[in-house]
């Protein structure tokens, strides 16, 4: 049975970085569900993906890998308004990302004040992303737990 929890909510300031991995196909997109504690969040989230430098080491992955010269960014989005359990999807465009890659997740709270912001949920095992390396909501690795979300590939 999959255990379940949300990350730290995305204050301003406060990120959660996903890694994993891809492998034959070209990525297109991402789908994450939002979590608002019932509530209509009308604040900018920003949602940036990245690709990982080849030959660095899932060990070597860190919250501050995304800050160095080790990630190059391929597709981002402004979120300004955000339901509680909504889909969205960050859209990749397939000539920009690679087969058999690592990448980042960056999700930041933006604009966020206390009171309106959005998490995700991390889960362990089966509903966590696919290809999962390792997750962090604000600098606190999660071990075991990865965002829940699908990777679409073509």
């Amino acid at each position: 049975m999959d255990e379940q929890r949300p990350c730290e909510t995305l204050a301003r300031g406060k990120a959660i970085i996903q890694y994993f991995r891809v492998g034959d196909e070209y990525l297109i997109g991402i789908r994450m569900i939002s979590m608002t504690y019932h509530r209509q969040v009308r604040r900018k989230v920003i949602v940036r993906l990245y690709e990982i430098s080849a030959g660095l080491d899932d060990g070597a992955l860190s919250y501050d890998t995304l800050k160095g010269n080790h990630a190059t960014l391929i597709a981002s989005d402004e979120r300004k308004q955000i339901s509680d359990n909504e889909q969205f999807i960050l859209n990749v465009d397939p000539n920009s990302a690679q087969c058999n890659a690592q990448y980042g997740l960056y999700i930041d709270g933006g604009e966020s004040i206390p009171g309106t912001e959005v998490t995700l949920w991390l889960y362990q095992r089966d509903h966590q992303i696919d290809g999962h390396i390792s997750s962090w909501s604000g600098e606190a690795h999660q071990r075991e737990f990865g965002l829940r979300g699908i990777v679409m590939t073509a």
